[in-house]
């Protein structure tokens, strides 16, 4: 009788839908002899293509749903350009902290923002209590 003392078993899972893992087997022939093989399962569609094969074959057959028009693209980028050419120059502040003061001016009103400080123990306000009679039917 064979007494195991260190069972596992060790597993590879792989993004592409496959694992593998290592057994031990009997060799063919009549011996009771064993030999370490691998467990390979690979459960994809062989008929499921990758993610840049699907746009490449979309593109070569002219089907367009997978891409965006051109009026798309260029009304995203009427959003961001403006945003990244601008000759602003960033503000600069201390690591560690909450930002540059002048980022305090972003949310103002009765109830602006607050800096939460070092811990929980040091957090300050700008209001008091938030008055939610005005929301009350």
């Amino acid at each position: 009788m064979t007494i195991i003392t260190n069972a596992h078993m060790p597993t590879a899972m792989m993004r592409n839908k496959a694992t593998g893992a290592p057994l031990r087997a009997k060799k063919p022939g009549p011996a009771m002899q064993g030999r370490d093989v691998e467990l390979f399962v690979d459960q994809r569609d062989p008929d499921e293509a990758e993610a840049y094969e699907r746009l490449i074959g979309a593109a070569l057959i002219g089907d367009t749903t997978l891409f965006a028009r051109q009026d798309e693209v260029e009304a995203a980028w009427a959003v961001v350009d403006p945003v990244l050419s601008v000759d602003s120059v960033p503000f600069e502040y201390t690591q560690g902290t909450w930002g540059p003061k002048e980022s305090d001016d972003v949310i103002k009103g009765e109830c602006s923002w607050h800096n939460p400080g070092a811990d929980a123990h040091s957090w300050t306000r700008s209001c008091g209590p938030v008055n939610l009679s005005k929301f009350a039917p």
